[in-house]
């Protein structure tokens, strides 16, 4: 991991977004029945994917006290978006089981995975995320939690698959597509910041069993039904070492491009629910 002198962080301001994937309202609103309501004779409600709006997201946000520690340093190459949506409401949706905006919006919506998968968190899923929990459940209870994603997606165009082997092609499923496998642990939660760190292993691709994908991303509280996103990417070949001829730079290379386009996804994914209130 490089220091966060090192680290190359790139401000996205572009309000002028095109949006490369197709949102239909299936992965953007969730509809679910209100059953005191519906038993009354009421119509079906429609819940937005964010969750409702949290009052405590309107106040202004204070600075960090003291005896917190700073948000966790970027990794080597990090983007920055600033979002209009309230912290602890988009903590919400990214964390909490009973949220469909990570797996429909994100996922399935923006990023067009397929056959996705995942476990529950390994400790306190029921309240993760939730802007009141338990009286007997600290924040800090749920630094180190964990969860697994599986999922397919479509190859890149990049180096990963001009370097394909026939080999490594016999081992993706009949359509190309490449399975992956996802690692998610929370390395902090207050109400100021929360940081999310990923790994990331696609083994069948060349070279897929030696390095492995770091990304994290750092939501702050900045107030005012506001809050700012930091992405952050960085490869690791814990198995083998990087490999030689410059390959293991190529990685590094497409690694970097491929997360930055799905930083930018998910950021337009929000924009576009966001705008759709």
């Amino acid at each position: 991991m490089a220091s966060a002198t090192t680290a190359s962080t790139f401000k996205f301001t572009d309000t002028k977004q095109s949006h490369p994937f197709n949102l239909t309202n299936k992965h953007l609103v969730h509809t679910y029945r209100d059953n005191k309501n519906h038993k009354n004779g009421g119509n079906d409600t429609a819940r937005h994917l964010l969750g409702p709006k949290i009052a405590e997201d309107e106040k202004e946000c204070s600075s960090i006290p003291s005896h917190y520690n700073c948000p966790p340093a970027n990794l080597k190459d990090a983007i920055e978006f600033d979002l209009p949506v309230g912290f602890r409401r988009l903590r919400y949706a990214f964390l909490n089981k009973e949220s469909p905006f990570w797996l429909e919006t994100i996922l399935k919506g923006a990023l067009q995975y397929k056959n996705v998968s995942f476990t529950e968190w390994d400790r306190y899923d029921d309240q993760i995320g939730l802007d009141q929990t338990s009286s007997t459940i600290t924040n800090d209870d749920f630094i180190g939690a964990t969860k697994k994603t599986n999922y397919v997606l479509s190859p890149p165009k990049t180096i990963l698959v001009s370097l394909s082997s026939s080999s490594a092609a016999s081992s993706r499923d009949s359509r190309g597509c490449i399975k992956a496998i996802e690692t998610a642990e929370i390395s902090a939660y207050n109400d100021y910041y929360f940081s999310l760190k990923l790994s990331t292993s696609t083994p069948d691709v060349p070279f897929g069993r030696r390095f492995v994908a770091h990304t994290q991303m750092v939501l702050i509280n900045t107030g005012k039904n506001r809050c700012k996103l930091i992405c952050s990417v960085d490869a690791d070949f814990p198995n083998g070492g990087e490999p030689p001829l410059g390959i293991g730079r190529q990685i590094r290379k497409a690694m970097k491009n491929a997360s930055m386009e799905t930083f930018k996804k998910i950021r337009d994914a929000i924009m576009v629910v966001c705008a759709g209130e």
